[in-house]
């Protein structure tokens, strides 16, 4: 079958039994790659949907094809699929028939925004999407979303993982596991010198204490030594560097202004010996040039007209006057604490409580 055929409702459905007849009859359906043929026949069956344009209006039809599209690729692991199904099903199909949304299907998509892609912006838009609903999968969401972006508590976005009302949910948040387990491992290396193995798994969210150093290993290289018989892991001491500034335009470390300025004075000046006879010749050729520079310049006749100087493109400090202006640290923190104000202002205190 090909596209043009599917355009064909008889046709479309006659597919849409095809594949489900497909799925019932797997053989290995525990198998990601058993998946795949079923998420290559949804694609094409989608896209004769997309291509009668929602098959003739049949809007339940066409989003029941791309809900079981969503699921399909997440048995095959395949997630960049997933995500275009979403995008069809989220941001086109649900707006054309508001009494066939599912929360469901809308909290797969934010937390695919959430952990898998890290964008905080969509996640903003999505929580307005979700103001008005209170579900258990919101209810679910909104508490990761503050657990992320704004408390970074990695003991509670474990317990939300355990916690998770689908499988498929915690699917799509083991690519956040990393993440949130780098944070945890530089928090407790700058509280403590030491931690126990047990204090560590937990806020690594591991079930087994082993697997504490290689986790640890694999995402900071951070560990001295352990203590096996105390069961405790010590952490090499983290030495703090000295800021160096460093040039933009060729990613060198430069002075200090102070030094740069006294550089600058000595560059200036000649180097030759004190009472040298090339000092007085220097000084005396550079009098007599600006004298006879200036006495050039006050002679005026009638054709020639003050030509305005060009601006120079350097300032006193050497940078580029076009050159964009960077954001200071404040600047940076000011902007990090304003999207946290935007979640938080749209969270209530019941919905991460």
């Amino acid at each position: 079958m090909n596209v043009k055929s599917l355009r064909d409702l008889d046709l479309q459905q006659q597919f849409w039994d095809y594949i489900m007849n497909r799925i019932w009859n797997l053989d290995k359906p525990e198998c990601k790659e058993s998946w795949e043929p079923i998420v290559f026949d949804f694609r094409k069956l989608r896209e004769g949907i997309i291509a009668s344009y929602w098959s003739n209006g049949d809007i339940g039809f066409a989003i029941q094809a791309f809900e079981w599209s969503v699921n399909a690729a997440l048995k095959a692991q395949n997630f960049e699929e997933m995500f275009k199904c979403l995008r069809g099903l989220v941001d086109e199909l649900y707006p054309l028939k508001d009494s066939a949304k599912k929360t469901y299907f809308i909290v797969l998509d934010t937390l695919y925004f959430c952990c898998y892609l890290k964008d905080m912006k969509v996640v903003i838009n999505r929580l307005e999407l979700m103001k008005d609903i209170d579900t258990k999968e919101t209810k679910f969401v909104k508490k990761l979303i503050h657990c992320i972006f704004v408390s970074e508590n990695p003991l509670k976005y474990f317990e939300l993982y355990q916690n998770a009302p689908y499988l498929t949910y915690k699917v799509i948040m083991e690519h956040y596991h990393n993440t949130i387990r780098t944070r945890a491992i530089r928090t407790l290396r700058k509280a403590y010198l030491s931690v126990s193995l047990e204090w560590a798994k937990h806020w690594l969210g591991l079930e087994q204490e082993v697997d504490v150093v290689p986790c640890i290993n694999k995402l900071v290289p951070c560990v001295d030594r352990v203590d096996v018989d105390r069961q405790i892991v010590y952490f090499i001491r983290s030495v703090k560097k000295k800021p160096v500034a460093v040039n933009d335009a060729q990613g060198t470390p430069t002075a200090s202004p102070k030094m740069a300025a006294t550089s600058a004075v000595q560059a200036a000046e000649p180097r030759t010996m004190p009472n040298s006879p090339i000092v007085s010749l220097t000084e005396s050729s550079t009098r007599e040039s600006a004298e006879s520079s200036y006495a050039r310049s006050t002679v005026n006749t009638p054709r020639q007209q003050k030509v305005p100087s060009t601006p120079s493109l350097t300032t006193r400090n050497n940078k580029v006057v076009n050159e964009p202006a960077m954001m200071t640290d404040n600047e940076k923190i000011a902007l990090y604490e304003k999207k946290m104000r935007t979640i938080v202002d749209t969270l209530s205190s019941d919905d991460w409580n």
